[in-house]
């Protein structure tokens, strides 16, 4: 699953009527496959990352931190039923993928 694909795909899923109740097999399988390469972290604690969220404000993460925060709303949702689902239905997910798209954009 490239970036492209997921921005694709969380577009459509934000269109979707359904979206407000549940994410679908579909986008949580694209999120596990994207975020398949992060090593097991201390996400609860994770200042940099809770600010970047508050703050929507990731210009200054790399890309592995990206796919942290992405583990990060996952696993937050394992705790906090419908966190994920909020997450989509603000653009969160949407910001934050589109955010590590332009870290992969080639600088002019």
């Amino acid at each position: 699953m490239t970036v492209d694909q997921l921005i694709v795909l969380l577009k459509k899923e934000m269109s979707s009527d359904a979206q407000s109740l549940y994410i679908s097999s579909e986008l949580h399988k694209a999120l596990f496959d994207i975020t398949d390469e992060v090593v097991p972290f201390d996400w609860v604690s994770w200042d940099e990352g809770r600010e970047a969220i508050t703050g929507r404000d990731f210009s200054k993460l790399t890309r592995y931190e990206h796919l942290q925060l992405f583990v990060a709303l996952i696993r937050n949702d394992c705790f906090c039923e419908g966190a994920l689902s909020s997450a989509l239905g603000s653009g969160l997910l949407l910001d934050i993928a589109q955010s590590m798209q332009q870290l992969e954009q080639p600088s002019n």
